[in-house]
């Protein structure tokens, strides 16, 4: 039983590297967004650490940067955070 679980663990991740390693190598520009593990260099050469805060009323200022959203995605978070305000 104990074996059949290991093996059955050992598959899942075995899988699971297999599908992160698709998005590696066989996507050339393949982006991870929504991380915070390494510092983001932006355009201008500078890097941004990871700086969002988790709180639901916590406005991040790199968010688009961080999170790979467009300009036009932020304007309605912004619309949206006014109506909630109102």
């Amino acid at each position: 039983m104990i074996f059949k679980l290991i093996l059955l663990s050992t598959a899942l991740i075995g899988i699971a590297f297999a599908l992160i390693a698709i998005k590696m190598f066989i996507f050339k520009d393949g982006i991870f967004t929504k991380t915070c593990s390494s510092d983001i260099e932006v355009s201008d050469g500078t890097k941004l650490g990871c700086t969002c805060d988790t709180n639901p009323g916590y406005s991040c200022e790199n968010y688009e940067e961080h999170h790979g959203q467009s300009s036009i995605a932020s304007q309605i978070k912004k619309l949206q955070e006014e109506a909630i305000l109102k």
